[in-house]
């Protein structure tokens, strides 16, 4: 399979767990090269650029994406990932968030 990845530099170094976004990243990417339409050649652009203290990091790809109507499901499991502190409580008149302390509670 024929396909184009651009890396553009600088890179900018990241804090994490290195397996953790070692995983993250290699699925993204790989999720990019596989989902595309028939007879499409899978194109990615990986970027990445400081944010106050943080750095941002792009993945984008001219893939088919994910659905609209899952689009919110995975989004929520995401925010387990990238906020674990943070809980959301469903009551059925909206959702609330509440920050966890270390005990987890």
């Amino acid at each position: 399979m024929k396909h184009c990845i651009n890396v553009e530099k600088p890179l900018h170094a990241v804090l994490g767990q290195e397996a953790c976004l070692t995983q993250c990243f290699t699925n993204l990417v790989s999720n990019a090269l596989k989902f595309v339409a028939p007879g499409v050649l899978p194109a990615v652009r990986i970027r990445s650029e400081p944010v106050g203290d943080k750095v941002r990091v792009w993945i984008s790809d001219n893939g088919i994406g994910i659905p609209a109507e899952h689009q919110g499901t995975i989004f929520q499991l995401l925010d387990v990932f990238i906020r674990p502190n943070v809980t959301k409580e469903r009551s059925g008149f909206g959702d609330r968030e509440k920050s966890r302390g270390a005990d987890g509670r």
